[in-house]
């Protein structure tokens, strides 16, 4: 997961040991690796679904992806594969239990929901004017919907922040954050992520 760092924390909407701590039918989002798939059958139809392990930079977890949703999202859950999942919490007479609902491949779910990074730079940096003439290069040839700010840090004091033109927002991809990210002109980043939205699947009856 190295080449997430930083997105996959932005993503994750609570840490993996708070997850069963949430009330019944909160959402949630948690990027992992998952390993140790372990193919089922539903006892009622012989439906397939899988038991699986989503591991994070913190902790393993031990996950259902049930059959609706294996139906759905099976053919991107491999052994070893980065993925992000989405689901929610049920709270029943026997606790609360994780709810997987969809499972994405994470690059492109990374690519697709950062909404913003905002860079915080070193303004007396020798090796800032590099930093802004390969940004402008790469916002230049990789359009997309990524949106970019800037601020200066002063003696632990951050300026007010400056959107770049939306008309240059650009296409993030996990290993050109990383570039940016370590440049020795790069403080810090913030990022700002598309709100969790996980598809509506209940199954309305018809009327009579």
């Amino acid at each position: 997961m190295n080449a997430y760092l930083g997105l996959a924390d932005a993503l994750d909407t609570f840490a993996p040991d708070e997850l069963l701590q949430q009330g019944d039918r909160v959402e949630f989002r948690l990027c992992g690796i998952a390993s140790n798939l372990v193919k089922k059958l539903a006892k009622k139809d012989n439906r397939p679904w899988f038991m699986f392990t989503l591991s994070t930079k913190k902790a393993s977890l031990q996950l259902n992806m049930f059959a609706d949703a294996t139906a759905k999202w099976a053919m991107n859950l491999a052994e070893n594969a980065q993925v992000v999942i989405l689901g929610n919490i049920i709270v029943g007479q026997e606790g609360p239990r994780i709810n997987v609902k969809e499972c994405r491949p994470l690059e492109a779910y990374v690519m697709g929901h950062i909404k913003r990074v905002t860079w915080l730079l070193h303004p007396q940096h020798k090796e800032l004017p590099d930093f802004l003439r390969t940004l402008r290069t790469t916002l230049d040839k990789n359009a997309g919907s990524t949106n970019t700010s800037l601020g200066f840090l002063f003696e632990d004091r951050i300026t007010a922040l400056s959107d770049i033109s939306g008309a240059l927002g650009w296409k993030l991809t996990p290993a050109k954050f990383q570039e940016f990210r370590t440049h020795p002109a790069v403080a810090g980043v913030q990022l700002e992520t598309k709100p969790l939205e996980i598809a509506d699947d209940r199954k309305w009856s018809k009327r009579s």
